[in-house]
């Protein structure tokens, strides 16, 4: 989504555009400067839209049409990332088991409403509506640690969950994720619905928009720091 003053977008509305562009500006060390363009033109002019229900109106129960992509210069933009494909990969090799991946889901909250479009396959749940790459909180440690099998490796996970001081060396100073975690403390048994519980919601990366809205109008690009670490996924 895009958003400004010069708008009326809001957060909820999306649109599926091609990266074009993607050009390394300067490097130093492990930070690189990179220039993205984003190619919006099929959404930037009116266009009539037929909407025809399906299974994925269930956020809403109704999706309305999307208004056509109106920015100026100066408006931020909300890019909707997906996780690594290995990484999802590897969650659901440590929850599921083989072929589970592609099930359909109906996942909702505590006061029973739908997190995201439902019903959608455990692999599109864990690719682009929940965060297997952000940072490992103290919360995520207990509640592993209460799904540990042995003993040793419980202990760990619990002097973790309540020492700030061992977290960050152990965990966040390297970069460890939960899958990460879950392949090094193999007797941690976590069904796909308390996984789901413990992830984190996916949230968007927000960026100035770096072009003209009257140079390029069915271009927007954003100017972007990549900084490597030593973790990976």
């Amino acid at each position: 989504g895009v958003g400004g003053s010069s708008s009326m977008l809001d957060a909820s509305a999306r649109y599926r555009v091609p990266l074009v562009t993607r050009r390394e500006l300067h490097r130093a060390g492990t930070r690189s400067c990179l220039h993205l363009d984003l190619d919006c033109a099929a959404h930037t002019h009116t266009h009539t839209h037929t909407h025809t229900s399906t299974h994925t109106d269930t956020l809403h129960n109704k999706v309305p049409p999307l208004l056509p992509l109106v920015w100026e210069t100066g408006d931020h933009v909300a890019v909707h990332a997906r996780n690594s494909a290995n990484l999802v990969r590897r969650l659901l090799a440590r929850v599921a088991g083989a072929g589970l991946g592609d099930k359909w889901l109906i996942v909702k909250d505590d006061i029973g409403l739908l997190p995201f479009p439902c019903p959608s396959t455990l692999s599109q749940i864990l690719s682009q509506y929940v965060d297997v790459n952000g940072p490992v909180t103290a919360a995520i440690l207990h509640v592993m640690a209460c799904h540990c099998g042995d003993v040793t490796q419980k202990m760990h996970l619990q002097h973790m969950a309540r020492n700030k001081q061992a977290l960050k060396q152990r965990v966040t100073s390297c970069f460890q994720n939960v899958v990460h975690l879950l392949e090094e403390f193999d007797s941690v048994s976590l069904s796909v619905e308390a996984a789901l519980g413990l992830l984190p919601r996916l949230r968007p990366r927000y960026y100035s928009i770096s072009s003209s809205s009257s140079a390029t109008p069915n271009t927007i690009s954003i100017t972007s720091l990549l900084v490597s670490t030593s973790g990976g996924a």
